[in-house]
């Protein structure tokens, strides 16, 4: 009987996908929700190639390529969302990460400015309105040394 064929050194192990991603947050915007996550503790021994987010309840989606941070848009104000994140190498997509707290999509409030008066009017205003509001300042008539004070 002839002796088994030696197949010499073994070769380096096949590659397997990704493990999940940890440490997934997330911060609510208007519609949207900026998410954030740590790469796997084993890329399954081929480079992560790209990273899927997914919010749940609606399925909405964002993908990137390598960053570890990526923006879900298309949600809707008022409803709570949590998101997972899976990881994908050559060999596949691997298991989803633990959701992360839920949070709420909120619609911002616009900035509007507030109309301010020139302190000097305010100073005429505020020293021409007395007790019933009939004073009149006349300009004229004023020392130099009031007319400097309110800005005049």
């Amino acid at each position: 009987m002839a002796a088994p064929l030696d197949a010499g050194p073994a070769g380096p192990p096949s590659a397997t996908v990704p493990g999940a991603p940890t440490g997934v947050t997330a911060t609510a915007g208007s519609g949207e929700a900026t998410v954030s996550w740590t790469a796997p503790a084993s890329d399954g021994g081929a480079d992560i190639t790209g990273y899927t987010v997914t919010a749940s309840p609606s399925g909405a989606t964002c993908t990137t390529t390598g960053a570890t941070s990526c923006t879900v848009s298309g949600l809707t104000n008022g409803t709570a969302y949590t998101f997972t994140v899976t990881a994908t190498n050559s060999v596949g997509t691997g298991a989803a990460s633990a959701p992360s707290s839920a949070v709420t999509p909120t619609a911002t409030q616009p900035v509007v400015p507030v109309p301010t008066l020139p302190v000097w009017l305010i100073a005429v205003l505020a020293a021409g309105v007395g007790g019933l509001g009939h004073r009149r300042i006349r300009a004229q008539t004023m020392s130099a040394s009031r007319k400097a004070r309110i800005g005049l």
